[in-house]
């Protein structure tokens, strides 16, 4: 009867034996395979990551032209800007030259007109 025992308990413990090699060998697998997945998953990320460094960078450099373009502008509309009370100026003195022109050739062709009375006169 106890050889039986014996017999019995030593099935049991190659059973179990068994069953824990065979757990151990299933877990390995959703291990190795979890891992194979997270592995893939990150680096999927990484590449994400490098690719959106990319586009920050572009970003970065397009935001630095323009603020290179704005500051050339706004120095361009101070210039512009301070030059305005000279360009008054030259357009007021413009205006008086139109004037003094104007009222040369009045004087000439009434200097000509009397010029041409006098001659029929004569």
């Amino acid at each position: 009867d106890s050889e039986a025992i014996r017999t019995a308990l030593l099935s049991a413990q190659k059973v179990s034996a068994k069953i824990i090699d065979e757990a151990n060998a299933k877990a390995e697998l959703i291990v190795k395979s979890v891992k194979e997945s997270c592995d893939a998953k990150l680096e999927e990320i990484k590449s994400d990551i490098v690719k959106e460094c990319e586009i920050l960078n572009s970003l970065r450099a397009i935001r630095n032209k323009y603020e290179v373009a704005l500051r050339v502008a706004i120095t361009s509309a101070d210039r512009t800007m301070a030059d305005l009370p000279n360009i008054e100026e030259e357009l007021v003195s413009a205006d008086d030259a139109v004037r003094d022109i104007l009222q040369n050739v009045r004087e000439q062709i009434s200097a000509q007109a009397q010029n041409e009375e006098e001659t029929d006169e004569e």
